[in-house]
């Protein structure tokens, strides 16, 4: 009897085992961004889009290496040109840890969203924050 048990604990076990490697081998880590305040340290609000009325969510998709490195971008939405390529010129100084799966790195796209927003026209007054997906 004792040993019907113990087979079946056994089986048991070795099942449960099997799931958690499957499941930790599909299971992935997101990369983190780990300088976006050093990143976009030279961002300025543009003063054209200030004086237009511009503001609104530029959202950009970031390929990262497995080293952690920025790969490439693609701009995803934009409100408007003007603020897309005040970001674009800081997309290539991210870092970032990489995405693992298991204990291997691997290549990711993260989603990041600039999001500028006028506050005061004259004296002009703004803000820009972050957001980030994935």
């Amino acid at each position: 009897m004792y040993a019907h048990i113990l087979g079946l604990l056994l089986v048991l076990t070795l099942g449960w085992h099997q799931a958690t490697a499957q499941t930790n081998r599909g299971s992935q880590t997101p990369a983190r961004f780990t300088n976006v305040d050093e990143a976009f340290d030279p961002l300025k609000y543009p003063a054209k889009a200030i004086v237009k009325g511009i503001e609104g969510t530029v959202k950009a998709e970031v390929s990262i290496s497995e080293a952690g490195e920025y790969l490439t971008h693609n701009i995803v939405s934009t409100p408007d040109e003007i603020l897309s390529l005040q970001v674009e010129k800081c997309l290539p100084s991210l870092t970032c840890e990489p995405a693992m799966e298991g204990d291997t790195a691997v290549e990711s796209v993260k989603v990041l969203e600039v999001h500028f927003r006028i506050i005061k026209k004259f004296p002009a007054k703004t803000e820009v924050t972050f957001t980030f997906e994935g």
